[in-house]
């Protein structure tokens, strides 16, 4: 460290290589401090998810946050998960000294997104196997604040918090309970103003946040869409097939590209392929939704066999666990004796695409992406079988909440929108009359991450509101139904009559949001409706 440490100097002072005294200087400093604690910190950690981070630093920071400090979240969205808290976690167990103060700025999501929620609890408790002390916090010594009604709100890349804590002191694992009890943040103070100026307001308000549960039986219902992406391998635009001697059902496709198209890599050996009309899905994207009102779909080729609604799966093709779970596809994934010969031709046409421009760290085929945790097999299995609940409503997965009816029954959902199963047309315009609602989207705001233009990913997080099961002999529900069906009838209508082609989803959503929803009696009664719904 000497040798280096004088070495720096000399490259320093002839104004080479400076920032590798700032990285030294950051790696001593802790360790310092570490030795000698302090009364209190100040901080603005990272903000960054666990999936960003590189493949080693990532799994550290995965152990600490489940082992050392019993915080990680669990569940899909995990590696969505804001390391801010494990920092925040951290730097306490490491530098604070006991009865020593802690705040920091942190996204907003850490006040009220379930997430957070071990968390927020302020009792940090490592696994049984591991040897790490526990540590805790009082998160009521100093009301957090909530910094998201501020506006302008671009002083962070998000919306965001400044959370205080004082550590507790901890005997042991068989401290007793009552010393053990979460101090968690029951109040926020909230900003609400004008950036910057004198008429910013704070307000004590009690913090309600997500408990981590889902209070609506729809939560097991809804099912998000298939993984069709990258967009490019799969959207097809669509032609006759005028070859001569055209075989019956074909047509000629050529991959739709868009300006908002991820991946741009070149599809050149895509265009013009013949695909048979069985593997050809109309799909339904986010931007196939508004209020009430299902736009056109876009067309795919898929590897689907449409007369069987199945997706051919060589099991031989497979490596199994003694459980007999698939851990590994072969080459040969799908098996091509049951596809149409045009799509035996083009799917190693886009498997090799895929395989070619797919991240570095992505070890999913096509195959294994197209029916990722089954979500595409599941569809199909509805539509193959729709059972007692025979009617379907899609509901965009970010953004503003934005429910209609699909009425395509051979139609394939995508993954920027969840289907909803209804035993019939009653219950599915009682869902339409909520969703679409300005009720439900202020009721849900509080659950949504945050991003610096608002709430974005809505996900499931509308069923953590107490949305009951459709009741026909309830009287509330069926007046919601038929305001629904109403509102359903005056949505089409004004998009009608916008004229043809259909308009954009930009266009149609903001007319009916700005201009049907405000002026409609009907979308009045439906806001007070589900007001009392939700009580």
């Amino acid at each position: 460290m000497t040798q280096i440490a004088e070495q720096m100097q000399k490259l320093q002072a002839i104004e080479r290589d400076h920032v590798w005294g700032y990285y030294l200087r950051n790696m001593v400093r802790p360790a310092v401090i570490s030795e000698q604690r302090v009364d209190a910190v100040v901080g603005n950690p990272p903000w960054l998810t666990y999936n960003r981070s590189s493949d080693i630093v990532r799994e550290e920071l995965e152990s600490l946050s489940k082992n050392t400090y019993g915080i990680w979240a669990g569940g899909r969205q995990a590696p969505n998960q804001d390391i801010a808290t494990l920092f925040f976690s951290r730097v306490t167990d490491l530098y604070l000294k006991p009865d020593g103060t802690i705040g920091m700025v942190l996204p907003h999501s850490v006040l009220r997104s379930g997430q957070h929620l071990k968390w927020r609890s302020g009792f940090w408790q490592p696994t049984a196997s591991s040897s790490q002390r526990e540590v805790a916090v009082d998160f009521t010594i100093k009301k957090p604040w909530d910094l998201d009604n501020l506006e302008p709100n671009t002083f962070f890349p998000i919306a965001s918090a400044v959370v205080f804590a004082k550590e507790r002191k901890v005997k042991g694992r068989n401290e007793d309970a009552k010393d053990k009890k979460p101090l968690a943040p029951g109040r926020v103070e909230i900003w609400r103003g004008p950036t910057n100026t004198p008429q910013v307001t704070r307000q004590s308000e009690t913090l309600h946040h997500d408990d981590g549960k889902f209070h609506s039986p729809y939560a097991d219902i809804a099912m998000r869409g298939a993984d069709i992406f990258d967009r490019r391998l799969y959207l097809v635009s669509v032609e006759p097939n005028r070859t001569f001697m055209a075989a019956p059902g074909t047509f000629i496709t050529h991959p739709r590209t868009s300006g908002q198209d991820k991946k741009k890599y070149d599809v050149g050996v895509l265009h013009g392929n013949v695909v048979h009309e069985d593997n050809l899905f109309d799909v339904y994207l986010g931007e196939s939704i508004a209020p009430y009102v299902t736009l056109p779909p876009l067309t795919a080729a898929l590897p689907v066999d449409k007369p069987t609604m199945t997706l051919p799966l060589d099991l031989n093709s497979c490596q199994k666990d003694a459980n007999g779970r698939i851990i590994r596809h072969t080459a040969r994934e799908v098996d091509t004796t049951k596809l149409d010969t045009r799509m035996q031709t083009r799917w190693p046409l886009m498997s090799s695409l895929w395989d070619a421009n797919k991240g570095k760290n992505d070890k999913k085929s096509l195959y294994q992406n197209l029916n990722y945790l089954s979500k595409l097999t599941s569809q199909l299995e509805w539509l193959r079988d729709p059972g007692d609940r025979p009617v379907r409503i899609a509901y965009s997965t970010s953004g503003v909440p934005t429910a209609s009816v699909i009425n395509d029954d051979q139609a394939i959902l995508d993954t920027t929108i969840y289907q909803v199963n209804c035993r019939n047309t009653d219950e599915a315009h009682y869902l339409l009359a909520i969703i679409n609602s300005d009720t439900l989207a202020e009721a849900v705001n509080q659950f949504m991450p945050k991003g610096l233009f608002g709430a974005r990913h809505l996900h499931k997080h509308l069923w953590k509101l107490p949305i009951p099961e459709y009741d026909p002999k309830n009287t509330d529900h069926i007046n919601l139904s038929r305001l629904g069906r109403r509102a359903t009838v005056e949505a089409q209508t004004v998009i009608a009559k916008l004229g043809a082609p259909a308009p954009s989803v930009t266009k149609a959503r903001s007319t009916l949001r700005h201009q049907w929803q405000p002026n409609s009696p009907t979308a009045q009664q439906i806001e007070a409706a589900v007001l009392q719904l939700l009580r």
